[in-house]
């Protein structure tokens, strides 16, 4: 029996290569034919079309938020393999990102309670700063002190996280970072503050915090209005 989370990512996949505009053309299939030959690793996707072509993403996205990215994410590098293998292969496929546009939730910047904590929102502002862009580690390859062994570790959330032990050896004991067999990903931190036509009379601006991964960093500017959509944490 097929599972839920299999039925979603192969309607996305057919979401992709069947979704046509008001014209009657292929409003993203032409698209990711021509990824790899604009060295693109990321879709913008608009959440109406998805939700328009089929309400499963839209029940998906509010009961599930990081399920239903996952599977977006998933469908996306699924399509590309079959479309061009050699592209996949030759890129870290945890960079390929569907970016999900025009999200039904809006939510004011000042109206972000803890009840949105977990949950897909879209909100907008101006851009008032932004950090460097740094590398974020992402898979992490260490080496024990003791016996060589090279162990993979996956980070998570961007915390620093060594193996507990040298499955090898069995040894309890400070791991070495192998950086040039590891994983690495742009990473940036911005605050947007609410723009003029959001705040009320006589009330200071509200801001909130943003983590930029990938492709989308360093693109926007101080002033910039920006939307963004993405799960509050």
């Amino acid at each position: 029996m097929m599972s839920s989370y299999d039925e979603s990512q192969e309607r996305f996949e057919e979401f992709l290569r069947t979704y046509k505009d008001e014209q009657g053309a292929l409003a993203y299939w032409t698209r990711v034919q021509q990824m790899s030959i604009n060295d693109e690793v990321s879709l913008s996707i608009d959440f109406q079309d998805l939700i328009s072509f089929d309400n499963l993403f839209l029940a998906l996205a509010t009961e599930n938020p990081q399920k239903f990215i996952d599977t977006v994410n998933e469908a996306l590098v699924s399509v590309l393999r079959i479309e061009d293998p050699d592209y996949v292969n030759s890129i870290d496929i945890t960079t390929i990102k569907a970016r999900i546009t025009n999200y039904s939730d809006h939510v004011a910047l000042r109206a972000i309670r803890s009840k949105h904590i977990g949950k897909l929102v879209h909100v907008s502002g101006i851009m008032m700063r932004a950090s460097e862009v740094k590398p974020l580690l992402v898979q992490a390859m260490f080496q024990c002190r003791i016996c060589d062994e090279k162990i993979p570790q996956t980070q998570e959330e961007g915390r620093y996280t060594e193996p507990a032990r040298c499955p090898l050896c069995d040894k309890k004991t400070p791991m070495r970072l192998l950086p040039h067999e590891s994983q690495f990903r742009d990473w940036q931190k911005v605050r947007i503050q609410e723009s003029p036509d959001e705040l009320p009379p006589g009330q200071m601006p509200r801001s909130v915090d943003i983590i930029l991964e990938g492709d989308i960093v360093d693109i926007s500017r101080s002033g910039d209005l920006v939307k963004v959509t993405g799960v509050l944490q």
